[in-house]
C-alpha cells in the first residue's frame, strides 16, 4: 500500500453537521480544533437558519443542505430525537458507502439508525459538552464501518477527549452520569464538571505502593442532628432565584451512589478520618467554617493513631 502523501489531510477530509444546537456545535468544534483542515471543509445544516449560520461562522465552514452535509466523510447527526426520522430520511440518499454517520441522538441505537440509513458506516456516541475542550469521555459503538476506517474514526474522536470503544449493550452504564454544565477555560486551565466515582480510593494508593494510608471520608453515614452550639441548622442566606429541582435530584442520586463506596474505601486505611457533620447540603457555603472545624476535630481524634504510625515500636519491645 502506498504511503499517504504528507500534504494529504488525514481522514476525515470533510465534515458534515446536521443539527447545529449546543451539542452538535460542541462536537464539531472539538473535531475542528484537533483537525484544523476540517474547518473550511465543514458543511452545517439546520432547520433554523440562524443556528446554521452561527455554527458555520464558528467552525469556519459554510451553510448547506442536509444532503450536502451528508455527503461528507464524517457526518455528525445531532438533532432532537423527535426530529430524527425526518432528518435521517433527508440525508440517507446522500450518505456514501465510504462515509460514516456519527449519531449523538438519544434513543436511537445502531439497529434503528440502520433501518433509516441503508448505506455507509454507522457510529453512535452519547458525549457531553466537555468535548468542545477536548475533555470529554466518548463511548463509541460502531456498525459496518468501512474497512480501515474504524481506526481513523477513533483517532479523530480522540480530539474530543478520552475515547472508549464499547459494545452498545453497555451504553446505559456508560451514559448513566451526564455532564450538566458547559466547560470553560480560566487562567489556561480547562474547568469541567465531574464526579469522583471512588471518593476515598484507598485501595488504589495501596496498589501504587503506599506503606501507610490515611483516609479522609467526607461522606460518613452518621450526622449530627444539629451543629455544635446551635439548636438547629443555621438559617440559610436568602437566594436570589429558585434552585433547580432537577439538579438537586441528580446530585442527591450521586451522593447515594458514593456513600457506600466512600465508607468501604475509608475503612481500608491505617488511619480513617471521618468528620461528623451537622445538617447541610452542597449549596450551604455559608456553613464552611463549621465544616472545617468538624474536620479539624476528627483529625485531632486520630492524632494518637497517627503518632503511633510515625513512631512505630520495634518488634519485641514490651508495651
Amino acid at each position: 500500500m502506498a504511503a499517504q502523501d504528507a500534504d494529504t489531510p488525514r481522514w476525515p477530509r470533510s465534515l458534515g453537521l446536521v443539527g447545529a444546537g449546543a451539542m452538535g456545535r460542541a462536537m464539531a468544534a472539538g473535531l475542528v480544533g484537533g483537525l484544523p483542515h476540517l474547518g473550511a471543509a465543514t458543511v452545517v445544516a439546520d432547520a433554523i437558519t440562524e443556528a446554521a449560520e452561527a455554527g458555520a461562522a464558528e467552525l469556519g465552514g459554510r451553510v448547506g443542505s442536509v444532503a450536502e452535509a451528508a455527503s461528507a466523510d464524517l457526518v455528525v447527526v445531532a438533532v432532537k430525537p423527535k426530529d430524527a426520522a425526518a432528518a435521517l430520511e433527508a440525508l440517507a440518499p446522500a450518505v456514501g458507502d465510504q462515509g460514516v454517520l456519527l449519531s449523538v441522538m438519544a434513543g436511537w441505537d445502531l439497529e434503528r439508525l440502520r433501518s433509516h440509513v441503508p448505506s455507509g458506516g454507522l457510529a453512535r456516541t452519547m458525549p457531553n459538552l466537555a468535548v468542545r475542550m477536548g475533555a470529554g469521555i466518548v463511548a463509541v459503538a460502531t456498525a459496518d464501518v468501512p474497512a480501515g476506517r474504524t481506526r481513523d474514526l477513533l483517532d479523530a474522536l480522540e480530539h474530543l477527549g478520552e475515547v472508549v470503544e464499547l459494545p452498545e449493550s453497555l451504553f446505559p452504564a456508560a451514559t448513566a452520569l451526564a455532564g450538566m454544565f458547559p466547560p470553560y477555560v480560566r487562567d489556561g486551565h480547562r474547568m469541567v464538571d465531574g464526579l469522583a466515582l471512588e471518593p476515598v480510593p484507598t485501595a488504589a494508593v495501596v496498589e501504587d505502593g503506599a506503606d501507610v494510608t490515611v483516609s479522609v471520608n467526607l461522606m460518613g453515614r452518621e450526622t449530627l442532628p444539629s451543629w455544635p452550639g446551635h439548636d438547629g441548622p443555621p438559617p440559610k442566606p436568602p437566594r436570589g432565584r429558585r434552585g433547580s429541582r432537577m439538579l438537586d435530584t441528580l446530585l442527591e442520586v450521586m451522593d447515594l451512589m458514593q456513600l457506600d463506596t466512600s465508607t468501604r474505601g475509608a475503612e481500608l486505611a491505617d488511619v480513617p478520618v471521618t468528620p461528623l457533620f451537622g445538617p447541610g447540603s452542597w449549596r450551604d457555603f455559608h456553613l464552611a467554617d463549621l465544616f472545617l472545624e468538624a474536620g479539624r476535630a476528627a483529625a485531632r481524634e486520630q492524632l494518637p493513631a497517627l503518632q503511633a504510625l510515625a513512631r512505630p515500636r520495634p518488634a519485641g519491645v514490651p508495651t
